[in-house]
């Protein structure tokens, strides 16, 4: 998978990621660093550009969500814990907020 970033100008500065290939298991921790890094760098705002993705697996959806919580200011879910991120967004699902 490739990933590209691109910043955009509006109300507030929109960070974007463009993903092109295949997000999924080999692939899925490249999303969660690279969304790392630009919110290191000091990005808020971020658009996930889904358009070049060819397929998605469940560990993708995964990247998907830690994305999400990272942005939402959360602490991320150990890596070691396994499926608890699965669960995760099951939990998340109930709540509203996505």
């Amino acid at each position: 998978m490739e990933i590209t970033v691109s910043r955009e100008q509006g109300l507030v500065p929109v960070t974007i990621l463009h993903l092109n290939g295949a997000l999924d298991g080999t692939t899925y921790q490249t999303l969660i660093e690279k969304a790392k890094q630009v919110y290191q760098e000091g990005a808020r705002d971020l658009l996930l550009d889904l358009t070049g993705l060819s397929y998605i697996s469940s560990a993708g959806i995964i990247a998907l969500h830690k994305t999400a919580l990272l942005f939402r200011g959360v602490t991320l879910p150990d890596e070691e814990e396994g499926w608890e991120s699965v669960r995760a967004v099951d939990r998340d699902r109930s709540s509203g907020v996505q």
